[in-house]
């Protein structure tokens, strides 16, 4: 056989055996197909967040007629049937996080199906992608909060908005989508620019500027009456006595001064560390508006995209910039970066990219915490098991879902403005009902009622908390008081009355005897005490301690 001959069947035998080329459009689709494997999997493993247990309390008051606060809380009419299967809290929004992983999905879809509005499917396929694998997009975008349920309402109203022609039904989904979204978080103003740059597409790219103009101005009135119409709908069914308006007029003023600031971000490192956990997006945010300026890009798509680039600077002024808020921004933001996209593709190849995102999105997964979860669950069990119906409770964030809970949701927004008040509310509060539990479920807690923090609470509530509970099954504190042998006929005040059972004595309570395991009835007041042995008296008939008990460790994950 000659050289050539010897050449030819070479070739022909690598042809025979060459790799098939894969289509382009498959590498960021198998991307977004394996993170969102791994996220599905967090459904059921991620810790539940404190303020999503604060989410699911309010389904809960709702299905059992006790919410009175229509603003900011459409979602409790979508989670409503969900209340009272499960018996901890911790169940019930894992099952309520496979809602919200659909609406992940539908907003996945959507930057999809915009962002072929302005490029071909395999860089479109690329703006799902770099939004879902975004770090804090992979650990939030399905938590139980507004933020997917709003994020997904705003870009079925932008999709809707961008429908061409602008006719009757664009219209009626825009104003339906975007009442919706507004009803579920009055923040839903920060997509402005982007509504706005959609807008000014429309008008660029529109044949008859005056009819588009007219048909977009019809958007705005159908999206105020359609809000207005949910409004009053979902206020019907609120129980307050107070006006639904005077209720939701209070809300917007109280939270007026919480909402901007001047000066540091007071979740810069929060804010840091959600581009560190995106370093693919965050190089192709920083390059947008330089690309915007040298590519030759239609005026249309250059107002679009610099209006999906703006939400970028709330970050200078919205003060409620935590984790979860990025699962609201980068949305928007992963739209504007489609020039970038283009050019990444163009530079480094489909491949690379596709691998280059997915990659950072599994090495988060990776280093994800699945034990903390569990850890929550079994406190809501030993609580459940110790007092066996609802008590009222102090606790950090509404672990326990329906139980009325004594004091307001402790965030950093609602201890500020507690001790700007001045008012010693949990003592007022115990002077008002039995509150038998004190959950300390939040780490501020915990050192307040074990001595380590002396300025939590104002110092009246902090003596009447820290007099008032004993520990019992870790982090469960139960109305209750503890007193050494040396105890002479001392005056303690008890705020938690009921039924007390005795553990060691003998004790004399008012002069009168008690032994082990007695109980005695004691009211709100002074009574005196005379130990003359080590004597503890636990609020409750003969509790017993949970027969798993937990042991001290981690209850939340930081973001």
């Amino acid at each position: 056989m000659t050289v050539d001959a010897m050449q030819d069947a070479t070739t022909h035998r690598a042809k025979a055996f060459a790799i098939p080329r894969i289509d382009a459009k498959l590498w960021p689709l198998a991307g977004i197909v394996l993170v969102l494997v791994a996220q599905f999997s967090m459904i059921f493993t991620r810790a539940i967040n404190w303020d999503e247990y604060s989410y699911w309390r309010e389904v809960a008051y709702f299905a059992d007629g006790r919410l009175d606060r229509p603003l900011q809380t459409f979602h409790v009419r979508l989670f409503e049937p969900l209340a009272g299967i499960f018996s901890t809290s911790t169940d019930h929004i894992v099952a309520a996080r496979l809602a919200m992983f659909g609406f992940e999905l539908v907003t996945l879809w959507l930057l999809y199906t915009i962002a072929r509005r302005f490029t071909e499917s395999a860089n479109a396929l690329f703006v799902p992608l770099a939004y879902v694998s975004a770090g804090y997009v992979l650990q939030h975008g399905f938590s139980f909060r507004i933020d997917p349920i709003a994020t997904a309402g705003l870009l079925a109203a932008l999709y809707f908005l961008m429908r061409r022609p602008l006719e009757g039904k664009s219209i009626a989904g825009f104003a339906i989508c975007a009442a919706f979204a507004a009803m579920i978080t009055i923040k839903v103003i920060l997509y402005l620019p982007i509504f706005a740059s959609a807008a000014a597409w429309q008008m660029m790219e529109a044949n008859n500027r005056q009819q588009t103009l007219a048909r977009l101005t019809l958007c705005v009135v159908a999206a105020i009456a359609a809000f207005a119409l949910f409004f009053w709908l979902h206020a019907a069914g609120m129980t307050a006595q107070q006006p639904a308006i005077e209720r939701s007029g209070d809300q917007f003023d109280s939270s007026a001064g919480w909402i901007f600031f001047v000066g540091i971000p007071p979740y810069l490192p929060m804010m840091l560390k959600s581009f560190v956990l995106a370093p693919v997006l965050t190089m192709m945010i920083a390059i947008t508006p330089v690309l915007l300026r040298r590519r030759e890009i239609a005026l249309p798509a250059k107002a679009f995209f610099v209006g999906a680039w703006m939400p970028l600077l709330t970050l200078l002024f919205y003060k409620n910039t935590a984790a979860y808020f990025y699962v609201f921004l980068f949305a928007p933001l992963a739209l504007a970066c489609i020039p970038a996209i283009e050019a990444a593709r163009t530079r480094y190849g489909t491949q690379f990219l596709a691998l280059a995102f997915t990659l950072v999105a599994l090495g988060v997964f990776a280093m994800e915490d699945r034990t903390t979860i569990d850890r929550q669950r079994q406190i809501e069990v030993n609580v459940h098991e110790i007092f066996g119906e609802p008590v009222t409770y102090f606790d950090q964030n509404f672990m326990l879902g329906d139980w009325p809970k004594a004091n307001k949701f402790m965030t950093s927004w609602i201890m500020h403005r507690y001790h700007d008040a001045g008012r010693a509310t949990y003592r007022a509060a115990m002077m008002e009902r039995p509150i038998p539990l004190l959950l300390g479920n939040s780490e501020s807690l915990r050192d307040l009622m074990e001595g380590r923090n002396d300025h939590y609470l104002l110092p009246a509530d902090s003596a009447a908390v820290r007099n008032n509970y004993i520990p019992f099954s870790w982090p469960i504190w139960i109305a209750g008081k503890s007193f050494p042998a040396t105890t002479t006929n001392n005056a303690e005040e008890f705020l938690v009355p009921g039924v007390y059972t005795v553990r060691g004595g003998p004790v004399l309570i008012n002069a009168e005897r008690y032994g082990e395991n007695d109980l005695v009835t004691i009211e709100r007041g002074e009574h005196r005490i005379y130990a003359e042995g080590d004597t503890v008296l636990v609020w409750g008939e003969r509790l017993k301690v949970p027969v798993n008990p937990l042991e001290p460790g981690p209850i939340n994950v930081d973001f």
